[in-house]
């Protein structure tokens, strides 16, 4: 090996031919597109000699995806939540209902038969003013066109029935109500004896 000082430096990577006098290697840091933040380590290339400028753009752009992912998905959610609260309001006001002309069944006993028939206004009041005096049959038909009334107004497109059995002993009845749903015809039977 060389005795040259210069030569000595380089002969670990190659050797100098006897007596050849090598300039000295000088590295050049290539110029970057950005200078690189104080006290950053400047990411233009890594241990392995690759540029990594690009890489940074990519992950925000992934990031910004599962994300969108993530509330369009939380964003579905709460739609669907929010439309069966509604339903289960309906349904809910479909039980009130029934319950309400189950117990009007109950206090006009007299009249349980007639509220199979074609509901009426007669003008009737039940309660304590009466505006008309009604038989009990008088006083049913026109409950049952109040609660159909109200089975209108109160659910979509709501429709209402009763039938009584007046063979069973005691009497049966089945009072239902219908209306449109979330999955198409929604429907609520409330059975009872008398």
């Amino acid at each position: 090996m060389p005795a040259d000082g210069r030569c000595a430096a380089v002969a670990e990577r190659r050797e100098c031919a006897a007596g050849c006098e090598l300039p000295p290697r000088v590295a050049f840091a290539q110029p970057s597109r950005r200078a690189a933040a104080p006290g950053l380590p400047h990411r233009a290339g890594g241990p392995s000699g690759l540029r990594t400028d690009g890489f940074a753009l990519l992950e925000v752009f992934v990031a910004a995806t599962v994300l969108a992912v993530g509330l369009t998905g939380a964003a579905a959610l709460a739609t669907d939540a929010v439309r069966a609260q509604h339903g289960a309001g309906l349904r809910a006001q479909a039980v009130n209902l029934a319950t309400e002309l189950a117990e009007r069944l109950r206090a006009n006993r007299a009249g349980l038969l007639s509220y199979g028939e074609t509901p009426a206004d007669f003008g009737c009041v039940s309660g304590v003013a009466v505006a008309r005096r009604c038989t009990p049959g008088e006083l049913a038909r026109h409950e049952l066109a109040d609660w159909r009334t109200d089975i209108r107004t109160t659910l979509p497109d709501g429709r209402g029935a009763i039938t009584t059995d007046p063979d069973a002993v005691p009497i049966s009845y089945a009072i239902t109500i219908r209306w449109a749903g979330r999955r198409g015809g929604e429907q609520f039977t409330l059975e009872g004896r008398m």
